[in-house]
């Protein structure tokens, strides 16, 4: 939760879910909130996702997702996400 100058707020709920394996961990994301940056008007957001940390050796590790962002009245977007780790 943060307030700005011209008392417009942005706040948002977020959670996660890890199905935790051997050597990979599946997960769950969700958040919801309003989006305030002045100017511009406040925006309504919820995000979705699904993914999967593999943890290829001690050393390196490989992360997928795929999310769906939705902006109510101004725009959906979908991504993946790719991703490597080195541990150190």
């Amino acid at each position: 939760y943060s307030q700005n100058l011209d008392h417009s707020k942005t706040g948002v709920f977020q959670a996660k879910l890890n199905f935790e394996q051997d050597n990979f961990t599946p997960y769950l994301v969700f958040a919801t909130g309003e989006e305030a940056l002045p100017p511009l008007s406040k925006a309504k957001i919820k995000v979705f996702g699904i993914g999967c940390v593999w943890n290829l050796n001690s050393e390196w590790g490989a992360r997928v997702d795929l999310t769906h962002e939705d902006r109510t009245d101004f725009y959906k977007h979908n991504t993946i996400g790719l991703g490597f780790s080195r541990y150190f």
